[in-house]
């Protein structure tokens, strides 16, 4: 996996619920700030989003689970849903 952050100490503290619900919280923060802030604050939010969510991902491989194929599903399940752009 291509990580685009180090580790927290999360990923050794939190459960899956925790972090799922941090991941939460961090989504709600972009929400507001995509209404209140400038755009830059919004890639900020956005970023704290990926952060959090890798760290749940990192929980979830702590306690065994294979990540990887769960990220395959993802891609096969929104290929087949149109969702990507189509490379020429």
């Amino acid at each position: 996996m291509n990580w685009h952050f180090p580790p927290t100490r999360f990923v050794h503290d939190a459960t899956v619920l925790e972090q799922c619900l941090h991941v939460l919280e961090e989504a709600m923060e972009s929400l507001k700030a995509v209404v209140n802030e400038p755009m830059d604050r919004v890639a900020e939010e956005l970023w704290d989003i990926v952060h959090s969510g890798e760290t749940a991902l990192r929980i979830l491989q702590r306690i065994g689970v294979d990540i990887y194929q769960g990220k395959e599903f993802v891609l096969a399940k929104n290929d087949k849903r149109g969702y990507y752009e189509i490379k020429k």
